[in-house]
């Protein structure tokens, strides 16, 4: 029979979980500190996020919302540590679907459909009150398939 059981775990590498075990593996509620800072805070199933959480990464890196097998999916906002932020859809990591994205300082929204994390319909684009014709490419390249996990070593 398997038991859930709450407890404090630490890991050898110094990351510390508190929340419920599941068969050895983080299930439920739980908030997860790893060694370098890189904090989750949310639902687990089978030892990964899954569901509803918050991850705050040691680069200053912040993304809220929904994570499927550990990544990003669904709806979300993330906050990169430059300051620009995208909410919005998200697929695997990546951003996908409908989305935001705004620069730095709130100068300038863009709405739109995103896929593989690049803006690729016609832009709603404003700046200060005004339309904006186009923005420079790079800055479409949102969210590069950051993977919590890579993140959290």
């Amino acid at each position: 029979m398997d038991v859930l059981e709450n407890l404090d775990h630490e890991y050898t590498d110094g990351s510390v979980y508190q929340g419920s075990l599941l068969c050895g593996k983080r299930h439920g509620l739980g908030i997860l500190t790893c060694s370098n800072s890189t904090q989750f805070v949310g639902h687990f199933v089978n030892g990964l996020p899954h569901g509803l959480g918050a991850l705050t990464m040691k680069t200053g890196v912040e993304y809220y919302g929904f994570f499927v097998r550990g990544r990003f999916h669904g709806l979300g906002m993330f906050v990169h540590k430059n300051g620009w932020s995208f909410k919005g859809q998200f697929k695997e990591g990546r951003a996908e679907g409908y989305g935001i994205y705004v620069t730095k300082n709130s100068r300038i929204f863009c709405q739109g459909l995103f896929e593989n994390g690049k803006l690729v319909s016609q832009a709603d684009c404003v700046e200060t009150g005004k339309q904006v014709e186009a923005v420079v490419e790079q800055t479409y390249n949102l969210v590069k398939s950051v993977d919590p996990q890579q993140e959290s070593q």
